[in-house]
């Protein structure tokens, strides 16, 4: 069901649709794609970004049939449609999605059958805008009608003027609403300072051909000359100027605190009553705060920031300087993401390979290896031909960590020796600490427990004499493990609640999912499984809050199994089917392992032998493939062959 609008304002009433939206809880699908670079290449994007699919033959009938099976409730909003008549075809093979979809287009006149005209503001239009924005007590119609009536002929006309003035453009109406009602302008007071000023009046905007380029401009123009009327503090002008050098304008207040050392949310909240920043209630826990695109680009234009400029860089970087303490990206992650592939696209200097570093980071954080290797390779290169080896070092040990996850342990093990002989050259004592772990972790799921508690004590050793809190607490994790590998519960579980005591203390949610849900396994084993599923549905809750994959995969499949222990076969399915996906989504042999056999056995244990077999089979292949001791344990502890 395809609609589109015409006429001035589709850009702007296209947002202010898709924020409403989000604010219903029960309406959390709202795919917005900005077609102005091409919608094919767009598609193509949110199917890989959004939706896990590469190397699409047909994206339109892809993209239509995901959506179609998988959303719920939603809307489809596409935002500048070029003019080519390819694009059209594109946009009109869309029309089999069962949701509404919008599409706008600012190059060409709208031949869709169903088109909604967008009118000019009429006078009393005019009058209920500008008196909405210009009392901040007006929160009803009655409240609203009652300002209106109380406005003499003269107001009126000047209210009238005053939209006329701002091209009938409701952003910018908002703005000089504010901006009346912060410096206690009388509407008649306002016209007149705006008559008299050096403005060029935006009446003469009209739909159509040729808005998108000079006529936008105007708008930027225009409201870059409002913004120094709206009295910014110089906090505010700061944050602003921060926020438009993301190509992507919506922000969690929590990651916003902590990048910009936000102490309270009290100069967002100004800019969102000044009418600079939207904000989005999603649900009662998380907020979102938005900035219109045109405001970006206009505050750009008002503080002469370039996106590949100095200042632009210098956000990035503070953003990147952060995002390892989260332990994960939250929704971060597709900001820092989408920005760095700006800088690239503007063919950013890398010569010291820091930008293909990131984005390998950011790929590895998120699970998603084939994309972050090649990125990470090149950062290789450029370390070792300039010869930054602290960069080398750490390089080798992050390409180590994806062999490691899809199971080649001989590659990884390679890569972190290497790594751990440049950290040990140079003296990188927390280099050479975290690779001393990952070393270990590399013989413990070989079943080499005696070789990996040597790595981790060494490791821990070094931890612990320069106060590397973070590494400490993964360490003494990992020797948890080893001990409750070997049976000694009571040790494993006292390493395991210091960690999870360190990991809270500075805030590694990664780390405290990953902890709860290792003790969860503590109590699974000694029958506790109350206590078990206690924790693990905690962690789960973590991982998905941070978008943790890799953890969400792990924790689905011990939660299956203690409802397998219980019995319950048909939820332990569920939840083992659900990790078996999310583990072949990311790669992650050692889980999908696990889900295939465990999935197995449920079938096996039911009745379906056959059905079991098979899944017990994949499971003894990706066990020989990647040498994992335990699962070729179990395999063999079996009490038939596989």
């Amino acid at each position: 069901m395809v609609k589109s609008f015409g006429g001035v304002g589709k850009t702007t009433l296209c947002r202010q649709l898709a924020y409403n939206l989000y604010d219903k809880d029960d309406f959390p699908n709202v795919i917005w794609l900005d077609a102005s670079q091409g919608l094919n290449s767009k598609l193509v994007n949110i199917l890989s970004s959004r939706f896990g699919r590469e190397d699409i033959e047909d994206p339109v009938v892809t993209f239509v049939g995901i959506v179609n099976n998988t959303m719920g409730k939603g809307v489809i909003i596409i935002d500048n449609l070029l003019e080519d008549s390819g694009e059209w075809s594109i946009a009109s093979g869309l029309q089999g999605i069962k949701f509404p979809c919008i599409i706008n287009s600012r190059y060409r006149d709208i031949d869709f059958d169903d088109v909604i005209e967008l009118d000019f503001l009429s006078e009393p239009d005019c009058l209920s805008l500008y008196c909405y924005y210009s009392n901040e007590e007006v929160t009803d119609k009655a409240t609203l009608d009652a300002k209106i009536n109380a406005l003499t002929r003269a107001e009126k006309q000047a209210v009238t003027h005053i939209v006329d003035y701002c091209g009938n453009h409701t952003l910018v109406l908002e703005l000089v609403a504010k901006i009346a009602l912060l410096s206690d302008y009388s509407p008649a007071k306002m016209w007149y300072e705006l008559e008299n000023s050096d403005f060029d009046s935006l009446i003469e905007i009209k739909a159509g051909r040729g808005f998108a380029a000079e006529e936008s401009e105007k708008l930027i123009q225009h409201i870059g000359k409002l913004i120094p009327l709206m009295k910014l503090s110089k906090e505010e002008a700061l944050l602003l100027q921060s926020l438009s050098c993301l190509p992507v304008f919506a922000f969690e207040t929590d990651v916003l605190k902590d990048w910009l050392n936000l102490d309270n949310a009290v100069i967002l909240n100004s800019l969102v009553k000044k009418s600079l920043l939207n904000k989005s209630i999603l649900t009662n826990q998380r907020k979102n705060y938005l900035l219109h695109d045109i405001l970006a680009r206009a505050v750009r234009q008002v503080y002469g920031i370039q996106l590949n400029g100095q200042k632009s860089q210098q956000f990035i970087q503070k953003i990147i300087g952060k995002f390892e303490d989260y332990g994960s990206l939250k929704v971060s992650k597709k900001l820092v993401l989408e920005a760095l592939l700006l800088h690239r696209q503007k063919n950013f200097d890398d010569k010291k390979g820091y930008f293909s570093a990131s984005l390998g980071l950011l790929y590895l954080y998120t699970a998603q290896y084939s994309k972050a290797l090649p990125y990470l390779e090149t950062s290789l290169a450029i370390s070792q031909e300039i010869g930054d080896k602290a960069g080398e070092g750490v390089t080798l040990n992050n390409i180590a960590t994806i062999y490691q996850a899809q199971g080649d342990y001989t590659t990884a093990l390679t890569y972190f020796t290497d790594s751990l002989a440049i950290s040990q050259k140079i003296g990188n004592k927390a280099g050479e600490g975290a690779t001393l772990n990952n070393i270990a972790m590399i013989y413990r799921a070989q079943g080499n427990y005696t070789t990996a508690l040597t790595y981790f004590t060494d490791s821990l050793a070094i931890s612990q004499k320069i106060g590397n809190k973070a590494e400490e607490r993964t360490t003494l994790n990992n020797i948890a493990s080893i001990y409750q590998a070997q049976g000694d519960y009571t040790t494993a579980l006292t390493h395991f609640t210091n960690s999870l005591a360190i990991r809270q203390e500075i805030g590694n949610k990664a780390g405290e999912g990953a902890t709860l849900n290792n003790i969860a396994t503590i109590y699974q084993a000694q029958g506790d499984y109350t206590t078990a599923l206690t924790h693990l549905t905690n962690s789960l809750a973590i991982s998905q809050e941070i978008g943790n994959k890799a953890g969400e995969g792990t924790t689905l499949n011990n939660i299956a199994t203690i409802y397998q222990a219980q019995g319950d076969y048909t939820t332990a399915l569920t939840h083992f089917t659900n990790s078996l996906a999310i583990s072949q989504e990311i790669g992650d042999k050692a889980v999908e392992g696990n889900a295939l056999f465990n999935i197995g056995l449920a079938y096996y244990k039911t009745g379906k032998k056959q059905q079991g077999l098979v899944y017990l089979q994949s499971a003894k292949k990706i066990a020989q493939e990647i040498d994992d001791f335990e699962l070729n344990q179990a395999l063999d502890d079996l009490s038939f062959d596989v």
